[in-house]
């Protein structure tokens, strides 16, 4: 059992990177859900094949795990693409820039001209912290109620 965890764990932490850099953020989720829904469901499938070959030969089941293993290597290489060819996403903008823009008027920010989604979260975050840290500058108190935050 110890042996199985220690050469388990650094195979499971290598899966979920490549899980988690070929994921879009906002399928995070459900990509994991499922993904570990299909190996759970694999483990008592995967045991009642071995065991009905081990009970047949030993060295069958053992030589069944070894090209199951390669073909796992193989379709792993051919379907997960080397380079991430998603756009990047796009810098957040200042809040110099949403002024510019008219996103932010007054102590208001318009959520539809800062973005949805990752990115207009993170315009939204970058907005916050840059007044935070010019309200700590002056001694005026951050209050991010105001900016709908």
């Amino acid at each position: 059992m110890i042996a199985g965890g220690l050469l388990n764990g650094p195979l499971d932490i290598a899966m979920f990177t490549v899980r988690q850099r070929r994921t879009d953020p906002a399928w995070m989720g459900r990509a994991f859900a499922v993904s570990m829904s299909i190996n759970f469901a694999g483990f008592p499938i995967g045991a009642s094949i071995a065991g009905t070959i081990a009970a047949a030969s030993i060295d069958a089941a053992v030589w069944l795990g070894i090209v199951a293993s390669f073909i796992g290597a193989g379709l792993a290489f051919l379907l997960v693409p080397a380079h991430d060819d998603r756009a990047a996403a796009p810098t957040p903008l200042t809040a110099e820039e949403l002024e510019a823009e008219g996103a932010v008027v007054g102590d208001a920010v318009w959520p539809e001209a800062v973005g949805s989604g990752a990115a207009g979260a993170v315009a939204l975050q970058r907005l916050h912290d840059e007044r935070s840290e010019a309200g700590a500058q002056h001694g005026g108190p951050d209050q991010p109620d105001r900016l709908g935050i």
